[in-house]
C-alpha cells in the first residue's frame, strides 16, 4: 500500500470518527460518573422517573419521521452548483419549520396525558403524584426546546462537520452536569432540579446548533424559503426510513415500556441502571454509523463499487476491534463492573445477569449498524421495513409471555432473539450489493473470526482466579483482559492490521531518514 493511500484513509475518516467517538465516549463517561452521584442525592426512584421520561422522549422522537437523516443524505449528495445549494437550503428551511410545529404539537399532547402517566402508569413509592407531574411538565418544555436540535445535528453530519458537533455535544452536557451538582449542593436535591437544568441547557444548545448549521451554507446562496413541494422529492425514502426508525425504537424500548408498568419504580430504576453499561457500545456504533452513512451515500451516488466495498471492509473491521472485546468484557465480568461503577453490591447482585444477556443483544445491534447504513445509502427500505414490522409484532407479546417465567430476563432474552433476526436479514440485503467474494470476506474475516477471537481471549482471563478482592486489583485485571482482547482481535483483522503496521513502519522510516 502506498503511503499516500494510507494517509487518505486516515485523514478522510479517522478525524471525523475520532471526533464523534470522543463526544459519545465523553457523554457516556459523564453519565457513568454522575449516575452514582445522582443516586446518592435523589435515590433510585427519582432516577427511575428520569429513565421513564427518557423512554417516553425516545419513543416520541420517532415522530420526526426521519427527516434529520434524510437531510443528512441530501447534504452528502448535494451538487456543487448554485441551484443544488439553493434547493437544499430551501429544503433545510422547510424541515426546520416542520420540526418546530411538530415540537409544539408533541408538547401539547404530552401535557394532556401527564396526569394519566403520573397516576396510572408509574408506580411510585416515595415520590408524590404532584412531584412527578411538576417534573414531567418541565421535562415536556425541555423536549420542545431540544427537538429542533436533532435536525441541526443531522445537517452538520451531512456537511461532515462531526468535529464541530462533537465540541457542542461535549461542552453543553458537561456544563449541564456541573450546574446540576452545584444546585444539589446549594438547594434541596430533587429530581425537579435535573429537569430544570436540562431545560435551560437544551434551549441554549438548540440555538447554538441552529446558528452553526446555517453558517455552513455557502455565502453566495440566497435565504432559504419554505417550499412544501420539496418534501415530495424525498417522501418515499423518508417514509420508509421513518417506519424503520419507529419500529426500531419501539423494539429497543420494549422492555423498558413494559417493565415501567410491571415493576415498582425503584426496581425499574435498578434494572435501567444495570443495563446502562451495555449501552456504551451504541456510542461507538453510533459514531461509525454517523460517519459511514454520508460516506456510503456519496460512494453509492458515484457508483464506485470498488471503493464502497473497500471502505465497508475497513470500517467493519475497525468496529470489530473496538466493540467485540469490550462486549466480551461486559459479558464475562458484568458483576465486577457493576460493583466497580456503583459501589453497590446489592445492585450488582440483582442486575449482573440481565446485563450479561443484554450486552449480547447490543453487540448484535452494533454489527447491524454498518449493513444498515449501506442499505439506507442505496435508498431501499422496503424489505427492512417488513423485517422490523415482524420483529415488533413478536417482541411485546414474547416479553409478556416470558415475564412470569424469566422475570426481568425476559427483556434481554427477547432483545437477543430480535437482533439476531434483524442481523440475518439486514446483512443479507445489504451484502447483496457486493460481490460474492466480498460477502464471504465480510461474514468470515470482518465479523466471525474477530468475534470468536475476542470472546475466546477474554474468556481466558475469566478463568483466572480473582484472588484479591480490592477494587483496584479487579480493575487492573479487567483492563489487562481488555488490552489483550483488543490486541488479539487486531491481529486477525487483516485490513486494519496492515494499515496500522505499514503506517507505523513508514512513519518510523520517514523519521529515521
Amino acid at each position: 500500500m502506498k503511503y499516500n493511500n494510507i494517509e487518505i484513509f486516515f485523514k478522510s475518516s479517522q478525524t471525523r470518527i475520532i471526533a464523534d467517538v470522543t463526544a459519545r465516549v465523553w457523554s457516556a463517561l459523564l453519565s457513568f460518573s454522575v449516575l452514582p452521584i445522582y443516586l446518592s442525592y435523589i435515590g433510585s426512584e427519582s432516577l427511575g422517573l428520569v429513565t421513564a421520561f427518557a423512554t417516553i422522549q425516545t419513543v416520541l422522537g420517532l415522530l420526526d419521521f426521519s427527516l434529520s437523516p434524510s437531510l443528512t443524505r441530501e447534504l452528502a449528495q448535494v451538487s456543487s452548483s448554485a441551484e443544488g445549494w439553493a434547493r437544499v437550503k430551501n429544503l433545510s428551511r422547510t424541515l426546520e419549520i416542520i420540526y418546530i410545529i411538530l415540537a409544539i404539537l408533541i408538547g401539547v399532547f404530552l401535557i394532556v396525558f401527564i396526569p394519566t402517566i403520573s397516576k396510572e402508569w408509574l408506580n411510585p413509592q416515595a415520590l408524590t403524584s404532584d412531584e412527578i407531574q411538576l417534573a414531567l411538565y418541565v421535562g415536556v418544555l425541555m423536549l420542545i426546546c431540544q427537538w429542533p436540535a436533532t435536525l441541526y445535528a443531522g445537517g452538520l453530519a451531512g456537511f461532515e462537520k462531526q468535529h464541530i458537533l462533537a465540541l457542542i455535544n461535549i461542552t453543553i452536557p458537561t456544563l449541564r452536569v456541573i450546574i446540576t451538582i452545584f444546585c444539589f449542593l446549594l438547594f434541596n436535591p430533587s429530581v425537579l432540579t435535573i429537569f430544570i437544568v436540562g431545560l435551560l441547557a437544551s434551549l441554549f444548545q438548540t440555538f447554538l446548533m441552529r446558528f452553526v448549521f446555517w453558517k455552513m451554507f455557502p455565502k453566495c446562496t440566497l435565504q432559504g424559503v419554505f417550499q412544501l413541494k420539496l418534501i415530495s422529492e424525498i417522501w418515499r425514502f423518508t417514509i420508509g426510513l421513518s417506519f424503520i426508525s419507529i419500529t426500531s425504537i419501539l423494539i429497543w424500548q420494549a422492555d423498558k415500556i413494559i417493565f415501567s408498568k410491571l415493576l415498582p419504580l425503584s426496581e425499574f430504576g435498578t434494572y435501567s441502571i444495570s443495563l446502562t453499561i451495555a449501552n456504551v457500545f451504541f456510542i461507538i456504533s453510533g459514531s461509525f454509523y454517523g460517519v459511514s452513512y454520508p460516506r456510503f451515500s456519496n460512494l453509492v451516488k458515484n457508483n464506485d463499487e470498488k471503493k464502497l466495498a473497500d471502505f465497508y471492509h475497513k470500517i467493519s473491521q475497525t468496529l470489530a476491534i473496538l466493540v467485540f472485546p469490550g462486549s466480551a468484557i461486559v459479558f464475562f465480568f458484568s458483576q465486577e463492573l457493576l460493583v466497580l461503577w456503583t459501589g453497590n453490591l446489592n445492585l450488582a447482585n440483582e442486575g449482573h445477569i440481565a446485563l450479561s444477556f443484554y450486552v449480547i443483544g447490543n453487540l448484535l445491534n452494533c454489527i447491524i449498524s454498518l449493513p444498515y447504513a449501506v442499505q439506507l445509502a442505496i435508498g431501499s427500505t422496503r424489505a427492512l421495513s417488513i423485517a422490523h414490522l415482524v420483529c415488533l409484532a413478536l417482541i411485546y407479546p414474547f416479553i409478556y409471555l416470558l415475564f412470569p417465567i424469566l422475570g426481568i430476563l425476559s427483556g434481554p432474552a427477547n432483545w437477543i432473539f430480535i437482533n439476531l433476526i434483524l442481523l440475518i436479514i439486514t446483512a443479507y440485503i445489504a451484502n447483496s450489493k457486493f460481490s460474492r467474494n466480498d460477502k464471504r470476506k465480510w461474514y468470515l474475516f470482518d465479523i466471525s473470526l474477530p468475534l470468536v477471537v475476542s470472546y475466546s481471549s477474554i474468556f481466558v482471563f475469566r478463568l483466572l482466579p480473582l484472588e484479591y478482592n480490592t477494587r483496584s486489583y479487579i480493575f487492573l485485571h479487567i483492563m489487562l483482559a481488555l488490552v489483550f482482547g483488543v490486541c488479539a482481535t487486531l491481529l486477525v483483522c487483516s485490513r486494519i492490521r496492515k494499515i496500522i503496521f505499514e503506517f507505523i513502519y513508514l512513519k518510523l522510516k520517514k523519521g529515521l531518514i
